[in-house]
């Protein structure tokens, strides 16, 4: 099961590589979502904790909370605070 979605993954991958790559990167319609942040909060966490992993657990949800918190409007669910 796993085999045939990694084999359609690519098909798809593949055949929408054929579509144009002339677009626009920067617009006025662009905005950051809460993906945005909880993406640089994931990262942040990395680069404090180093090579000891044993710690990320704890650093990501720490610095999930405290990113989070600072865009209140970027679409979390309900359930974040």
């Amino acid at each position: 099961m796993c085999q045939a979605f990694f084999i359609l993954q690519i098909v798809c991958f593949v055949l929408y590589a054929r579509i144009s790559k002339k677009f626009d990167l920067f617009t006025f319609y662009i905005f950051f979502t809460d993906d945005s942040v909880m993406m640089i909060a994931i990262g942040k966490a990395l680069l404090d904790v180093g090579k000891d992993y044993s710690n990320l657990s704890k650093r990501a949800v720490y610095n999930m909370q405290k990113i989070g918190r600072r865009y209140p409007d970027c679409g979390y669910g309900s359930n974040f605070y």
